[in-house]
């Protein structure tokens, strides 16, 4: 379950794993920009589209690897960086409660996955997630063809119906095993989107209110004379 701060409370976080947090998310971006590594297997990431009652709490929303092959690759940490279409969405926290997939560090997670500082790392989108493999150089093998867990996005839901987009940021996409980093023109993206609906009650009180205003209706042209 979510650990219940806002985005605007990150620096709230505990600041020893705030800075671990942000030191892999800076090494690995410094890793993007100083070169690539030796191509390998393809991975996706993938943002899991999901729909929210309006003004429901602690809603859930997966990010999910998949090594589309044809080789292994060993990953021992990665950042996730995106940005939402709502400025406004009320973002709580990214945990490593993933249902889809097994979480990719489950058992052996250096710190959760965990939110960045956005003011400790300026140069990232408005909301930037990492982790790491707990085992020193250690790296899990993701086979080839199957999925994991990158983590979960809990949010509380705005008060009207609307559809927001979720754009993963490529800058902020990145992956390592325990020497190099995974080409960033081998890791492919799809983005996710967030269907905020309203309650069923509240539909069902919609429809009733325009049966009545039809009802109405009418009764009164019955009435008017011809």
């Amino acid at each position: 379950m979510p650990n219940g701060f806002a985005v605007d409370d990150f620096p709230q976080q505990h600041p020893i794993r705030r800075g671990l947090t942000t030191a892999v998310a800076m090494g690995l971006a410094w890793c993007c920009w100083a070169g690539p590594a030796p191509a390998r297997a393809d991975l996706i990431v993938k943002v899991e589209s999901t729909r929210a009652w309006t003004k429901s709490i602690q809603n859930p929303l997966e990010f999910t690897l998949t090594n589309s092959g044809p080789e292994d690759v060993a990953v021992g940490a990665f950042t996730v960086g995106f940005s939402v279409s709502n400025p406004d969405l009320s973002l709580i926290d990214v945990t490593s409660d993933t249902t889809g997939a097994t979480y990719i560090f489950q058992g052996n997670s250096a710190f959760g996955p965990s939110l960045v500082d956005p003011s400790l790392f300026p140069l990232s989108t408005p909301v930037l997630f990492a982790d790491a493999c707990s085992i020193a150089g250690g790296s899990i093998t993701l086979l080839a063809g199957h999925t994991v867990g990158l983590g979960v996005l809990w949010f509380d839901a705005p008060d009207d119906r609307q559809l927001i987009q979720i754009e993963l940021d490529p800058l902020m996409i990145s992956f390592a095993d325990d020497i190099n980093l995974f080409p960033e023109a081998r890791i492919q993206m799809m983005n996710g989107t967030l269907e905020i609906i309203p309650e069923p009650g509240t539909i069902s009180l919609l429809l009733a209110g325009m049966v009545m205003v039809w009802s109405w209706n009418s009764r009164n042209l019955r009435k008017v004379p011809r």
